[in-house]
């Protein structure tokens, strides 16, 4: 419910603070908050059943990536966030991340380790070829952000 708050708090922001695209930016960046938290609620309601159990922490990590624009889910981090103004921008990449990763550090996972190594190459290699400083930005806050994934991982683990 929380998660959804912010939602509402966003997109305002969105369309005032996205140029010209602003409505389609907002839009965009709704519906792929809205499918990952119903792919989140999905989840937990089959984990009810014992045989799906298992699948519940690899699943929920995968849908808290998406909602959180992680790798290898940042493409749409990227086409929102390079068209955004500087203060949603911020709020995007830093203040809308903080209760996902929250229960991201809750749901300890194998595949949070194998991916956010994964991403601490490619992250890197795709920051090369940028051109604009606030896909840089974006980059980097996505390499941190797996950073932050892979090491609240480790010490849920323990």
């Amino acid at each position: 419910m929380s998660i959804e708050l912010g939602l509402i708090i966003f997109i305002p922001l969105c369309i005032l603070g996205g140029r010209r695209y602003g409505t389609l930016l907002a839009v965009k960046y709704l519906l792929i908050q809205r499918v990952a938290g119903l792919l989140i609620l999905g989840g937990l309601v089959l984990s009810v059943f014992d045989r799906l159990a298992g699948f519940m922490g690899p699943g929920l990590s995968l849908m808290l990536l998406l909602k959180l624009g992680g790798f290898p889910f940042f493409h749409w981090l990227i086409l929102i966030g390079e068209k955004l103004g500087w203060l949603p921008l911020y709020l995007i990449l830093t203040l809308q991340k903080l209760i996902p990763l929250f229960i991201l550090s809750h749901t300890p996972s194998v595949l949070i380790y194998g991916l956010s190594i994964l991403s601490w190459v490619a992250i890197p290699a795709m920051g090369v070829l940028c051109k604009t400083l606030k896909k840089i930005v974006i980059l980097s806050s996505l390499f941190n952000l797996m950073l932050i994934a892979g090491t609240l991982g480790v010490s849920s683990s323990k």
